[in-house]
């Protein structure tokens, strides 16, 4: 598991990236913020944005990233974890189907591949 807990973490720069491992927990708590400046480096991993009372920390999308699920959790008025829904996500001013600027910041799109509401399509073949 990844935990930001406080200040800024950057994973790599625009030209050199730091791709995580695939299912790797990133846990992000209130006032913290995890920057992305190399496209997809979060791609497989599960985030969890892990509030206290309507404050959350935030993602800083430089670039257009991608993770397998997403959570919000605002303890202590949610104390379970919130999956959001497939999609994309940014902060306003961005081209994302959800608008979340408690979350997110800069100019980036976070696509969401898959959620724990809607099953994914399978077809098979004999």
């Amino acid at each position: 598991e990844l935990v930001v807990n406080a200040g800024t973490l950057p994973l790599g720069t625009a030209a050199n990236g730091c791709s995580l491992a695939k299912a790797l927990p990133v846990r992000i708590y209130a006032n913290a913020t995890l920057a992305v400046p190399h496209e997809n480096d979060l791609a497989g991993t599960i985030l969890q944005f892990d509030g206290a009372a309507g404050w959350f920390g935030k993602v800083d999308l430089a670039s257009n990233q991608r993770c397998r699920k997403l959570y919000v959790r605002d303890y202590p008025e949610a104390p379970e974890w919130e999956n959001l829904v497939r999609g994309t996500y940014g902060c306003s001013g961005s081209s994302a189907e959800f608008i979340r600027d408690d979350l997110f910041t800069g100019t980036g799109v976070l696509t969401v591949l898959s959620d724990d509401v809607r099953q994914p399509t399978r077809i098979i073949l004999f």
